[in-house]
C-alpha cells in the first residue's frame, strides 16, 4: 500500500496529476479496506491524498478530506507534520 502511495507521489513530482489522484485513491481504498478508518496508516494516507489533491489543484477536495482527517489525525501526528500541507494552515488557525 505505501508503494502504491509512493507511486501516486511520483507522478505528482512529474505533474503527472490524474494519474497521482487516480493511483492515491485506489491506495487509500486498499488502506481503509485493510486497516479500518480508525488506524494510523489510514489516517496517513489520508494525509497524503489531501497533498495529492493540492498538487492537482483541488483545494476544495483537499480541505474536504482535511475537515474528516484532522481530528483523527491531530492525536497521532504533531501539527508541524500538518502544516506541511499548504490548505490545511488555515484550518489551523480557525
Amino acid at each position: 500500500l505505501k508503494v502504491t502511495m509512493n507511486l501516486a507521489k511520483a507522478y505528482s513530482g512529474l505533474g503527472r496529476h490524474d494519474e497521482a489522484v487516480e493511483t492515491g485513491e485506489r491506495a487509500l481504498r486498499e488502506t481503509r479496506a485493510a486497516f479500518g478508518d480508525e488506524h494510523r496508516e489510514t489516517h496517513r494516507m489520508m494525509g497524503c491524498m489531501a497533498r495529492l489533491y493540492t498538487a492537482a489543484g483541488n483545494q476544495d477536495r483537499a480541505i474536504t478530506l482535511l475537515k474528516t482527517t484532522l481530528p483523527l489525525m491531530s492525536e497521532e501526528f504533531c501539527l508541524a507534520h500538518l502544516a506541511r500541507i499548504p490548505v490545511i494552515v488555515p484550518l489551523l488557525i480557525h
